[in-house]
């Protein structure tokens, strides 16, 4: 069983200062991407088929590659292979990539986590948009007419969470793409330097 508490904590884990250790506060990281978020809310609040589309097909293919990156880094042979004469120091670097490259399996999987959330999400559109006449004759039932003037009153309000939860969604995960991409080339950068 999937536990995504387990996989963000992880995923929290990697946030700290390569060189010192100390944990990396993230306050102004997350309001960030809330205002960032609240922006594309305001100026783009009308989502359209055309954008879902275009968001399902590059979170399809990006969930499929990085499916293939968790594999891999399952099983990468992560010791670094060192000469018996080596220093301590080179010793600690190299536990250091390998534990970075143990990372980078949580921020790959935090971020599976999270596309799929915007796949979902963006399926929804399509869901509650649908026009099937069995879902809105059981809408349409006596029991939910008393309730019609609340509902329609409601309905912006839900309408704007909905999109403020969508960018929401899609800014984390562009966010953790860029970062993943960003700390495989520091892991790659720090290998050469090591032979």
């Amino acid at each position: 069983m999937i536990d995504i508490r387990k996989i963000a904590r992880k995923n929290r884990e990697t946030f700290y200062n390569y060189s010192t250790d100390v944990e990396t506060p993230l306050f102004w990281n997350r309001t960030l991407k809330i205002v960032f978020s609240l922006l594309l809310v305001i100026f783009f609040h009308n989502l359209s088929n055309g954008l879902i589309n275009v968001i399902l097909a590059v979170y399809a293919i990006l969930v499929g590659f990085s499916f293939n990156i968790l594999f891999y880094l399952i099983t990468l042979n992560r010791s670094t292979k060192l000469d018996p004469n080596t220093s301590l120091e080179q010793k600690n670097r190299a536990e250091k990539i390998d534990k970075l490259a143990e990372e980078l399996f949580h921020n790959v999987s935090y971020f599976n986590v999270i596309s799929i959330f915007v796949i979902v999400v963006s399926l929804s559109f399509f869901i509650f948009g649908s026009k099937n006449p069995d879902f809105v004759a059981w809408l349409d039932v006596d029991m939910f007419s008393k309730y019609e003037p609340y509902i329609q009153k409601t309905m912006p309000a839900f309408k704007y969470i909905y999109v403020f939860l969508f960018y929401s969604l899609v800014v984390e995960s562009i966010y953790t793409f860029l970062r993943i991409v960003g700390r495989v080339i520091f892991l790659f950068d720090e290998k050469i330097d090591m032979r």
